[in-house]
């Protein structure tokens, strides 16, 4: 049985009081399975990865890591297929595993 890799329960994101960009986004990944994330400019894509990544804070909701909460901790990647640029605030791309607090 797969253990489950990230659970994201009811997270909301805002970048400006009542411009709420996502909303109420739930759901499951277990060891082994890829996400994609496709959508229109601007729908919330590359906000979703920043708050998984613990670079922006959530409104609301949670994020798990193998069971860890991760909200507005900046995380590290571990592995050689995830990719994150910090130094301009981008996350590129996550298929990989996320583990610990960054510094």
């Amino acid at each position: 049985m797969k253990k489950e890799a990230l659970n994201v329960q009811n997270l909301s994101f805002e970048f400006k009081r009542n411009s709420e960009i996502l909303t109420d986004v739930s759901f499951n990944l277990v060891e082994g399975e890829i996400l994609g994330i496709l959508g229109a400019s601007g729908i919330g894509k590359s906000s979703l990865l920043r708050l998984i990544a613990g670079l922006e804070k959530p409104k609301s909701g949670e994020i798990f890591h193998y069971g860890q909460i991760l909200n507005n901790k900046k995380v590290y990647a571990v592995g050689t297929t995830a990719t994150r640029a910090l130094e301009n605030y981008a996350t590129k791309s996550y298929t990989g595993d996320f583990c610990g607090e960054a510094d």
